[in-house]
């Protein structure tokens, strides 16, 4: 089971706090509370935690004081500030010490939750990575998402990472496969040297084996001069084989004489050349299929498969695509010089409906395009294409089918909620800050709750 993260937040404002500490429970974290930095200090000596939450306003020492000192005692921790009295120079402030982001009150939640993902997935996935291993590189730097497969995938690879075996990488086209293999390098003894992808696909199998292997001058037609081959190249780091399924059983049968003996023949040579490599191939095939078929061989498979780790498609991992979402925005807005605003829940929504079959991939140069062709810098529903906006339809169509239960459904669930709320305010005499306490909800939600059932205080 995984381990929950831990969460320090610290705010004067009592309800504030409380309000914070209920949500972040909810939302699955393990949090301890502080109402002043000097209290959050002594809290931090005696404790590790993952992300540290705090107001900058404080009584004494201040935010960005805190955020100083806390640095020195956890400078791996991740950290986010917020206040209701924001500025330039305290936002500047808190960057340079080192702060994942600088938010304003009142806090908006959904961009809260973001963040804290955001900073989780980043700034603690290369902290835990350093621990094991020893580097300090940010092995989780480009790999956005915190759903319960991409975590195994993570666990995975930063178990592997320190270590030379021979890494099998397998899932869709437009997974990512390649920022997991550059993750095992970056992470590796190996991160000093070269890191060397090689696109089996887009190569012929004479073009392949000179690349792979070099040749020397006048062993074919063409071969003017003599090439070092990638393995002389790449020799102490990391060469990554993308679609290995493609190769030919010639080039297959040389390279596991590479790995069996850590030595290569170039093109037309008659001297081995010792290489010393790191091996991490990935494929979008079935290999064992391919084994069968006799297009793979079954020896070169199990020299490969030592620690295979798969990586799932879109489609199985729909909570990480809001986080996807907003990185693909932020990014594409520097790039391109656009302020576009985030994408509306009716545009998530239909997102999230949609099949994704070209995966990570298709959602990155779907955010490009929208970003590019927004004209007012918000994007319309109506500017999807249209292939997303009919999957979205006919789910809703697939849904009417069993509408009748639905209403049913709902029109109880609104009946409950409508008693619930109504009782609550009854119980404090129309105080909704004390009502959301006392039912253990966020005010700003149980605010909503009121507008969605249309209850109002008199």
């Amino acid at each position: 089971m995984k381990e929950k993260h831990e969460i320090l937040v610290v705010d004067d404002d009592q309800d504030m706090l409380s309000g914070l500490e209920r949500m972040l429970h909810r939302e699955g974290y393990a949090v301890t509370a502080a109402e002043k930095a000097e209290d959050a200090l002594r809290i931090l000596q005696k404790k590790q935690f993952d992300l540290l939450l705090s107001d900058v306003k404080l009584p004494g020492m201040d935010g960005i004081e805190l955020l100083s000192h806390a640095r020195e005692i956890s400078p791996r921790m991740a950290v986010i500030m917020f206040t209701g009295y924001g500025t330039i120079e305290n936002a500047v402030e808190a960057m340079k010490l080192g702060a994942f982001e600088y938010l304003l009150k009142p806090l908006n939640l959904k961009e809260l939750r973001s963040t804290i993902i955001r900073a989780l997935s980043q700034e603690n996935g290369r902290a835990s990575n350093a621990a094991e291993t020893g580097a300090g590189a940010p092995i989780f730097s480009d790999i956005i998402g915190q759903s319960p497969k991409l975590m195994d995938v993570l666990s995975i690879t930063r178990k592997v990472a320190p270590t030379d075996t021979t890494v099998l990488i397998q899932g869709e086209s437009g997974t990512g496969k390649e920022l997991i293999a550059r993750a095992i390098h970056e992470n590796s003894k190996r991160s000093s040297n070269i890191f060397v992808p090689v696109d089996c696909g887009a190569l012929t199998e004479t073009l392949l084996e000179s690349e792979l292997f070099g040749h020397v001058k006048g062993s074919f037609t063409g071969a003017v001069a003599t090439k070092r081959g990638l393995f002389e190249i790449a020799n102490g780091g990391t060469l990554f084989f993308d679609e290995i399924g493609n190769i030919s059983l010639n080039v297959q049968s040389k390279l596991l004489r590479v790995l069996e003996e850590r030595v290569f023949l170039p093109v037309g040579g008659t001297e081995y050349i010792p290489t010393d490599i790191r091996l991490i191939a990935a494929t979008n095939r079935f290999l064992e299929q391919q084994i069968k078929d006799e297009s793979f061989r079954e020896d070169l498979y199990y020299r490969l498969n030592v620690v295979t780790i798969y990586l799932p498609p879109l489609r199985e991992r729909r909570e990480d695509i809001p986080l996807l979402i907003d990185q693909f925005r932020q990014r594409f807005n520097r790039k391109l010089g656009k302020n576009v605003a985030e994408l509306s829940d009716e545009i998530v929504d239909a997102l999230m409906e949609y099949e994704w079959p070209g995966n990570i991939r298709e959602l990155e140069n779907l955010i490009e395009r929208l970003i590019v062709l927004a004209g007012d810098e918000q994007i319309n529903l109506t500017d999807l294409p249209p292939s997303i906006i009919s999957a979205g339809i006919s789910k809703s169509q697939h849904a009417r089918d069993y509408s009748s239960h639905h209403e049913a459904k709902k029109k109880l669930m609104e009946s409950f909620d409508r008693m619930f709320v109504t009782e609550a305010l009854r119980n404090s005499n129309g105080n909704v800050s004390q009502a959301a306490r006392s039912v253990g909800m966020n005010r700003a939600n149980f605010q909503r709750l009121m507008r969605k059932l249309g209850i109002k205080i008199q």
